[in-house]
């Protein structure tokens, strides 16, 4: 495999890319959209239409950073995009509790949750855990199998 970062990435070969934040504090971890201008920034809720983006911020390791360091604003980000089947540490949202094997959804600001999406119309999941949540703070890292 041509990827060395191994914190975000835990097993898989996704495509490795590079992006400006469009915002500060992405962490490894957090989902990223492109704009209209091809920079990043976190990722919002699914959608029926837009189940959402399998693409997630990685650790600088080249540069020494870990995945508790933040981007800053109009830094480049290094990001993956994931295939199915690859195994991601994804970023939480808070207070929500999930078993191994439960299916994961895009959610607002970056994060991965349990519930499908707030207009009760179904989106497919963007993974399946593999790891399990106990209510955990906003950003904790857990272990996701990508759908």
């Amino acid at each position: 495999m041509a990827f060395s970062g191994r914190i975000i990435v835990l097993k898989g070969d996704p495509i490795v890319k590079e992006a400006k934040a469009n915002v500060a504090g992405i962490l490894p971890g957090h989902r990223l959209l492109l704009d209209s201008a091809g920079d990043t920034g976190p990722a919002g809720v699914a959608t029926e239409q837009d189940p959402g983006r399998k693409a997630f911020a990685v650790e600088a390791d080249v540069i020494g950073q870990d995945a508790t360091t933040a981007y800053i604003d109009n830094e480049q980000v290094k990001y993956v995009v994931a295939k199915s089947g690859d195994e991601i540490l994804i970023r939480a949202t808070a207070a929500l509790t999930w078993a191994i094997g439960d299916p994961l959804y895009a959610a607002a600001a970056g994060r991965v949750g349990d519930i499908p999406l707030s207009t009760g119309v179904a989106a497919a999941p963007i993974g399946f855990a593999l790891s399990a949540n106990a209510a955990a703070a906003v950003d904790s890292l857990h272990a996701m199998e990508v759908a």
